[in-house]
């Protein structure tokens, strides 16, 4: 019989973001996210607050899970696009300080 590993499953609802990025606030796990003010691409990292005011306000962790700074991390519920929870916790496995990504210095996306 052969396992079916699971898809990922990218939430696009804002109140269903919303519980994505409190649980990993909550505990620590690592989540998927998508949006635009990061670039293109999918950034693999944690929450470390949600602030929900009169805007909800996400602050992540400043560095992916391979040692890469974000550019942001700090972002309005409303600038994510969709958010996908990951049972893994966010640690830096390989890289105790941030890499600097020297062929990306200077370029323009």
């Amino acid at each position: 019989m052969e396992k079916r590993k699971p898809e990922l499953e990218f939430m696009t609802d804002a109140s269903e973001i919303l519980a994505i990025l409190n649980h990993s606030k909550e505990y620590g796990n690592v989540i998927g996210i998508c949006s635009p003010a990061l670039g293109p691409g999918i950034f693999i990292t944690t929450v470390n607050n949600v602030v929900e005011d009169y805007e909800t306000i996400v602050y992540l962790k400043p560095y992916d899970v391979n040692g890469y700074k974000l550019e942001k991390s700090t972002l309005k519920l409303t600038e994510i696009v969709s958010a996908c929870a990951f049972r893994s916790h966010y640690k830096k496995l390989y890289h105790d300080q941030p890499k600097a990504d020297k062929h990306l210095e200077g370029a323009y996306y």
